[in-house]
């Protein structure tokens, strides 16, 4: 009888390990709740993913009456366009023995401008020990902006940024100054700011690379 509860256990143990290993992105693109992705219910991500998966170019419609599609998917990273303003890119990172999910949303009205958020396996936000933090305005500072800083922030108010994440982990932000700011403005501050900042994922969080 021990032998049988013993051979149980260790069938249930496989089991759940396998479920563990099969999990990627595009199940955590279905599992998801409705405020991570709005625009699509569940059954629409289902849809997207099987057309994707055949080769189909068919677009899903979102809640809006809109397009939505998967543009890129691999085990640990999905890319979609939701509207014609909006894409996410959602990646599973290692942290350790656990998956984090990172969710990237750029809106491109006017122009490009991300955000991040990080989940554990069950979609709880981490939000205590956050894995990232927004660079400020001096991070995106070049040594030439040394005692211009003032005028900097007379003419800039925040940086925009489009965020894109490769399957390693790398995270890089590319400023949207361009886009955002009249010409006049714009000749005023290129000189003093950063094109991009780049991040690895290291040890569970974002690291700024110098």
């Amino acid at each position: 009888m021990i032998k049988k509860i013993a051979a149980a256990v260790a069938l249930a143990l496989a089991a759940t390990c396998n479920i563990h290993a099969q999990y990627n992105a595009g199940q955590a693109f279905i599992d998801a709740p409705r405020e991570v992705f709005p625009l699509v219910n569940t059954m629409t991500r289902m849809d997207m993913i099987d057309y994707f998966e055949s080769g189909s170019q068919t677009p899903s419609n979102n809640v809006l009456e809109g397009k939505s599609r998967i543009t890129e998917m691999s085990p640990t990273m999905l890319k979609a366009d939701l509207s014609s303003v909006s894409s996410y890119t959602l990646a599973l990172l290692p942290a350790g023995s656990d998956t984090i999910i990172a969710v990237i949303q750029t809106l491109s009205v006017p122009f490009a401008d991300s955000s991040i958020q990080f989940y554990d396996e069950q979609w709880d936000e981490l939000t205590k020990k956050k894995p990232f933090t927004s660079p400020t305005l001096a991070d995106w500072l070049l040594p030439t902006a040394k005692g211009h800083e003032k005028d900097i922030e007379n003419v800039i108010d925040f940086i925009p940024a489009a965020y894109v994440m490769d399957s390693n982990g790398h995270l890089t932000l590319t400023h949207s100054l361009k886009d955002m700011l009249v010409e006049d403005d714009y000749d005023i501050v290129k000189e003093y700011i950063r094109p991009s900042l780049s991040y690895q994922w290291k040890g569970g969080k974002m690291v700024m690379l110098k």
